[in-house]
C-alpha cells in the first residue's frame, strides 16, 4: 500500500549500500523510476532525499557512474509529489561550470525542489 513504503528506511540502505560498493546506481535507477512512474513518487522522492547527500560527489570528485539518471529520476519524483527541500551538496553540484549531464540534472532538480 502506498504510504507504507519505509522510505527513510530504504534511503538509508541505499546510502549505505553506495558507500559499501555494493550496489551500483545504473542497476537501481530503473527500480525507482517504475517506482516513481506507477504512484510512488512521493515514497520515491523521500528515499532519494534521505540518500542523495550521500551519493552526491564531493568538491573536486567526479560524479559516480549512473548519478546523472538517478538525478532524472528525482525531478521527476520531486515534480510529481510537489516536493520543496533542501538537498545537502545538490548546489554544489548545480554549481559546476561546464554542461556535464550530472551538473544539469542537479541544476534542474534544484529549480524543482526550490521555493518559488
Amino acid at each position: 500500500m502506498l504510504g507504507e513504503l519505509p522510505a527513510d528506511d530504504l534511503g538509508r540502505a541505499l546510502e549505505q549500500l553506495f558507500r559499501l560498493d555494493a550496489v551500483k546506481l545504473n542497476r537501481i535507477t530503473p527500480a525507482l523510476e517504475e517506482l516513481t512512474l506507477s504512484g510512488a513518487h512521493t515514497e520515491t522522492w523521500a528515499m532519494l532525499a534521505r540518500a542523495l547527500p550521500a551519493l552526491l560527489p564531493a568538491a573536486g570528485d567526479r560524479p559516480a557512474t549512473g548519478l546523472a539518471d538517478l538525478l532524472a529520476v528525482a525531478v521527476k519524483a520531486a515534480a510529481l509529489a510537489g516536493a520543496r527541500a533542501d538537498v545537502p551538496g545538490l548546489a554544489e553540484l548545480a554549481a559546476r561550470k561546464g554542461r556535464s549531464r550530472p551538473a544539469e540534472e542537479a541544476r534542474g532538480l534544484l529549480q524543482t525542489i526550490s521555493p518559488a
